[in-house]
């Protein structure tokens, strides 16, 4: 479920964007990208998601109560995803990503549906598109590009700091 509704999220991102000319498909590449990537943004996601999710906002939810627990389990996603080149924006779509996962730990109390979302936002856009993520070079199965406004592209950040995202 963690993992469509990634997939779902990314899609409804990504689609806007291609429609817009802000994304193109430039060529296709080696496969080989499709398993490449994959334990590299399953080993991320589950490190982040339990370390994130499973202790600090777990944790922190027993002892100070849901509030404060999100904000100091996004505040310390947020700064996890600080590289020198992230725009406001980027902040504020990476919050929102912490408070998706967040809120579907808290529907399920399962640590898989964050980490399904998670990995499926990462290898999605980094292995099968090949857009940046949270400013990471992605060299995907498809060679895309991102042009534009970086309101709109994101940027070097990736998708993660644009305006559809946070949308």
């Amino acid at each position: 479920r963690g993992a469509g509704l990634g997939v779902l999220l990314g899609l409804l991102t990504l689609a806007p964007l291609w429609a817009l000319g802000v994304y193109g498909i430039e060529s296709f590449g080696d496969g080989f990208q499709l398993i490449n990537q994959a334990p590299e943004m399953l080993l991320v996601s589950v490190f982040e998601e339990l370390l994130i999710r499973g202790v600090i906002f777990r944790i922190a939810e027993q002892a100070w109560g849901s509030r404060r627990a999100l904000v100091l389990s996004t505040g310390i996603f947020v700064a996890a995803h600080l590289p020198g080149e992230i725009s406001l924006l980027g902040v504020l779509v990476t919050a929102a990503a912490s408070l998706a996962f967040t809120a579907a730990f808290q529907v399920s109390r399962r640590l898989w549906w964050p980490i399904g979302m998670h990995f499926a936002w990462n290898y999605l856009f980094s292995a099968v598109f090949s857009v940046p993520v949270s400013g990471h070079e992605a060299k995907g199965w498809l060679h895309g590009s991102l042009a534009g406004p970086e309101w709109l592209s994101g940027g070097a950040y990736g998708v993660k700091a644009s305006a559809m995202a946070l949308l």
